[in-house]
């Protein structure tokens, strides 16, 4: 073979070692030489006997130190802890991949993964003991979720996890054939779970296109998280030298011994992210024998990416990201996945990238590529002298470079810098640029989206994520309530005809519905509350259309049951909540909690939705039918706080539900009227509050929940008990705080005439009068300051008729009964408006009949209170 002939085979090799299946079928299909071919299957066929050889070897290696050097039994049909094997659907040197079927009373489909190795010693099991309990708290849209573990009876762990529907990520490449930038955001999805899992102390050591598995929507699961790492024996280590993993995607430091850091895992994403890219293998191996296949890994430079045929548009930034991540020097690269994630996007928003060169020429290529609106005209103005026809091409894929560059500014803004800035104080007039520059992006957008609905859809989440900074309820905004309204409406002018024409598609849907959500916060909060229902029903009915087009996509019925539960709370105390619309999210969720029982994220949902129809059953004066849902919610959230020790949200969440159980119990006129048990509820709310206080002690919410705790709790103590006065005066203190903070927020205004009225209670109780009428009348004051802001707010009405009540009850009692007759009329106009808002007994209907009895009682002449 001549020299000439030997360098064309090892070129061909070189790329054909890299493609699978199809892929090199097709490739051996474009080489016309027929000897040259069968030389080049030779060589194919040779590598990966060579291949299978070493896995062999390790294999065995790691067989013999474990002592189980004979052949895995049989497992079709077995029964391993609660769970039947189906089918094996995968299976590696040292372990097997079941789909499985878990027992009993909860029917669920899991993978169950096993370890061949058997027996193991005691430091091993105890270290794998460990680090299952570091896996189970890993709750990630992007991993695969641990379900159960343990060992079967002959010692042998294994693993559950959910059965994640999807293909391999190099055949859902293959298959679908996604664009650049699909593929980029791809990659992200897939960072952003390897990130999780190293801020979690986790590295997953075999990142390949084998454990990540692509849904039919493009979603990543990442599987095999930690399995190697559990199983790794180090005496196969000691023998082998090698780590575990696969050798076309192992880390220098891997086959060398050495320590494995979180920098292995980003040198395999660089491997994931050139193979993305250009469908072929970054690192070809030589593995005829140990030391050819460390030299291979640890001495051979990887190409460029940019240098394989067809893949000249990576070219650049694209070939520096994947360069430093995979430089063979695990210092030299990337000091996080964050830092790899971060350069990506840079890349795609047409932002200079923090790993290339910062030399001012990059930086100015960089800003001129960012900014090109601008002198788009004069270029193509000169082109057009003397280009001819070839000019309308040009300015063709000018447009389309300029249009991704727009989008590409506005995410930029929206995103990046907005993110970057909120937080700082004094940021304002910063957030104000960023809000105006984003919307003449927008605006040009929006006028030339012509009939690109993919487009459209993003424009629209942009004017969102606007409306958000204007006027959203989550995080700081800049309040800017009427700018906001005009930002979502934008977005719902181009998602409502979109989600018309294609009602089923889910992401347009959930922009749509989050959308409708937002508009009604700020019709709530303007005084709009009839129109803040309507809006939040127009979300769950798109949520609906889509769900009932996609019956099975779970994710979904997810969403629509939490819409549910949102549209639920915003309404109560409002208006009178429909209870079959309650109980909506619980027949979504039931199901699925009986399926999959250990699913975090579900028993968080199930949760809401009975927290839910607590409060709605309560406020329709069901008490007892509210009981069961109380207890089922005080359930589902100890489990979760035992899952999830040092999570706030958790243990606030707990918190409430402990209130909303005693609060069933007493403190209400329709509560049960067991002062013991409810007295023990409310201490139990004392803990976790004061746990958030401890950790977020500034937080308007933690500040609330502590002033709700010990109000509660002060409430159920023995009527002579002066202790309760102090704890519910410095729950109203801290109150009238938030609400000067927060002047227009009616839920904390409910709880501060809630608090007045205790107070009064409680000082009427032990003979203080004057203290009890003082605090009575700020309650209706407040009541009427809000009920004046909200015209159709029923909560501020109602709130507003029981300290009217109360009052006049007191003055009565204390023998000043004209000052109470006083208060008839601005009741009974209270009550006339309620019965508008909501005729329906158990909402406004009930009180112009109270307010009618309640002054009959006051014209009845009462023996005065001794005063003090």
């Amino acid at each position: 073979m001549t020299p000439e002939r030997f360098a064309q085979l090892e070129q061909l090799f070189t790329e054909a070692v890299g493609l699978d299946g199809p892929a090199r079928a097709a490739f051996l299909d474009g080489v016309n030489d027929p000897a040259l071919r069968a030389e080049l299957e030779a060589l194919l066929h040779n590598d990966a006997r060579s291949q299978d050889q070493l896995a062999s070897a390790i294999t065995g290696l790691a067989r013999t130190a474990a002592g189980d050097e004979g052949a895995p039994p049989e497992w079709a049909g077995k029964v391993i802890g609660s769970y039947r094997l189906i089918r094996e659907i995968g299976r590696g040197g040292m372990s097997i991949v079941f789909e499985a079927a878990r027992e009993g009373d909860f029917a669920q489909r899991v993978a169950l993964k096993i370890s061949t190795l058997a027996p193991f010693s005691q430091p091993l099991l105890e270290r794998f003991r460990q680090e299952r309990r570091i896996l189970a708290g890993l709750e990630h849209p992007h991993i695969a979720r641990l379900i159960d573990g343990g060992s079967t009876s002959e010692g042998l762990p294994y693993f559950v996890t959910e059965y994640c529907e999807g293909e391999p990520l190099d055949r859902y490449l293959a298959r679908a054939n996604p664009g650049l930038r699909a593929v980029c955001e791809l990659f992200l999805k897939i960072c952003a779970a390897v990130e999780y899992a190293h801020q979690n102390l986790i590295v997953h050591r075999d990142l390949k296109p084998g454990n990540v598995l692509v849904d039919d929507r493009g979603n990543p699961k990442l599987i095999d998280f930690g399995i190697a790492k559990l199983l790794d024996l180090e005496e196969a280590q000691t023998q082998t030298a090698i780590g575990p993993g696969t050798p076309s995607y192992t880390a220098p430091e891997q086959i060398l011994g050495r320590a494995v850091t979180t920098r292995t895992d980003i040198y395999q994403l660089g491997l994931l992210l050139f193979e993305m890219l250009t469908r072929r293998r970054a690192q070809a191996v030589e593995a005829t024998s140990l030391a050819a296949l460390q030299r291979s890994i640890c001495e051979t430079e990887l190409p460029l990416a940019s240098s394989l045929p067809g893949a000249e548009r990576l070219r650049g930034d694209l070939d520096v990201i994947i360069a430093t991540a995979t430089q063979k020097d695990p210092e030299r690269r990337y000091p996080s996945v964050a830092a790899l994630a971060d350069d990506l996007r840079s890349h795609l928003d047409s932002r200079p990238i923090r790993s290339r060169a910062d030399s001012p020429a990059y930086r100015i290529g960089r800003f001129l590529h960012r900014n090109r609106l601008a002198s788009a005209a004069v270029a193509l103005a000169v082109l057009a002298l003397g280009a001819g026809v070839a000019t309308t091409t040009y300015q063709a894929r000018l447009a389309e470079r300029r249009f991704t560059q727009v989008r590409g500014i506005a995410r930029a803004l929206l995103y990046d810098v907005q993110g970057a800035i909120q937080a700082l104080p004094a940021s304002v007039d910063a957030q104000q640029v960023v809000v105006q520059t984003a919307l003449t992006y927008l605006n040009g957008l929006s006028a030339e989206a012509g009939g690109d609905e993919s487009l459209k859809l993003e424009i629209a989440a942009g004017y969102a994520r606007t409306g958000n900074i204007q006027a959203g309820i989550l995080g700081s905004s800049l309040e800017q309530w009427a700018a906001g309204q005009d930002s979502y409406q934008k977005a719902l002018a181009i998602l409502a005809p979109l989600n018309a024409r294609r009602p089923a598609d889910a992401a347009i849907a959930g922009e749509l519905a989050a959308v409708y959500a937002a508009l009604a916060e700020i019709d709530v909060r303007s005084g709009r509350s009839a129109l803040g229902v309507e809006r939040t029903q127009s979300g769950i009915a798109v949520m609906e259309r889509a769900v009932a087009a996609n019956p099975a996509d779970r994710p979904l019925s997810l969403r629509l049951a939490r819409a549910y539960v949102q549209f639920n709370r915003d309404i109560a105390g409002r208006t009178q909540v429909d209870l079959s619309l309650v109980r909506k999210p619980i027949a979504l969720l039931e199901p699925l909690l009986r399926q999959s029982p250990d699913d975090v994220a579900l028993q968080e949902e199930a949760a809401n939705a009975y927290a839910a129809a607590v409060a709605a059953h309560f406020n329709a004066r069901e008490t007892q039918a509210a009981r069961p849902y109380a207890e089922q919610a005080l359930a589902l959230r100890e489990r979760l706080v035992a899952a999830q020790p040092n999570s706030a949200p958790a243990r606030r969440s707990l918190m409430l539900a402990n209130a909303a159980l005693g609060d069933l119990h007493w403190g209400f006129p329709h509560s049960l009227g067991d002062r013991d048990k409810a007295i023990a509820y409310y201490g139990k709310m004392l803990e976790p509050v004061e746990w958030l206080r401890q950790r977020e002690p500034g937080k308007r919410s933690t500040r609330t929940d502590w002033a709700m705790a010990r109000m509660r709790y002060a409430s159920a103590m023995a009527p002579t008990d002066r202790r309760a006065v102090e704890l519910l005066q410095e729950s109203l203190a801290a109150m009238e705080e938030i609400v000067r903070e927060d002047p227009a927020n009616s839920g904390v205004g409910r709880q501060q005439i809630d608090l007045c009225l205790r107070l009064a209670t409680r000082l009427g109780e032990l003979g203080d009068n004057a203290g009890a009428e003082r605090y009575l009348r700020r309650g209706v004051q407040v009541g009427e300051n809000f009920a004046t802001m909200d015209a159709k707010n029923l909560g501020a009405r109602t709130w507003a008729l029981r300290a009217y009540v109360a009052l006049g009850r007191q003055l009565a009692r204390t023998g000043r009964q004209a000052e109470a007759l006083a208060l008839i009329p601005r009741a009974e106009a209270r009550a006339r408006e309620a019965i508008v808002l909501d005729a329906t007994p158990a909402g406004g209907g009930r009180w112009p009949g109270e307010v009618a009895a309640w002054a009959a009682e006051l014209r009845e002449p009462a023996p005065p209170a001794k005063a003090r």
